[in-house]
């Protein structure tokens, strides 16, 4: 009986038209000939039919959160970003968070029983139970505290740096709460 694995993932990796979903396409196509595959995406698309055939056809049994307010402009919620600060939430968490996956993710978890939950970017862990039961895996290409500093250090405008200093701020304190979970 092979090990079960759910995999949670910020982006829906078909088309790979991109750097972060070739990988995660990679990713999925390498564990799925391995492993029974329950995969959650939190995405800013829809992928058609034939976009989720190309997963299915692997294996991986999918469920897809579509929201369009993920990646939407800081510009256009101030309020939002402002009240998310304040609760010491980062923008890079928070434009992720997409209430109805919760109990979905939990139920899956209850049922599927997974040996090991693969998070595939590091906002992601807010979907992870309160309980570890299972093996945590975090594969991470970023170091978002470094990006944000980086960013910071070549922004013009004085309220892109504000906003950048605050958010590097709280993704350091995330990343560093976060990170200790994980094997």
């Amino acid at each position: 009986m092979r090990k079960k694995i759910l995999y949670i993932s910020q982006m829906y990796p078909y088309p790979p038209n991109g750097g972060g979903k070739i990988k995660t396409l990679n990713t999925l196509r390498a564990l799925a000939k391995e492993y029974e595959i329950s995969a959650v995406f939190i995405s800013e698309t829809n992928p058609t039919k034939a976009e989720r055939y190309e997963l299915e056809k692997l294996g991986i049994k999918i469920k897809v959160f579509y929201s369009d307010k993920i990646l939407a402009s800081v510009k256009d919620d101030l309020v939002n970003l402002a009240w998310h600060f304040i609760c010491g939430i980062p923008h890079y968490v928070f434009q992720y968070t997409h209430n109805p996956a919760f109990p979905c993710v939990h139920k899956l978890i209850r049922e599927f029983k997974p040996d090991i939950i693969h998070i595939d970017h590091l906002n992601m862990a807010q979907y992870l139970p309160k309980k570890k039961q299972q093996l945590w895996i975090l594969e991470h290409h970023n170091v978002e505290t470094w990006l944000y500093w980086t960013r910071l250090l070549y922004s013009k405008k004085f309220t892109r740096k504000f906003y950048l200093l605050v958010e590097m701020i709280l993704t350091f304190f995330y990343e560093w709460r976060t990170l200790c979970r994980f094997d």
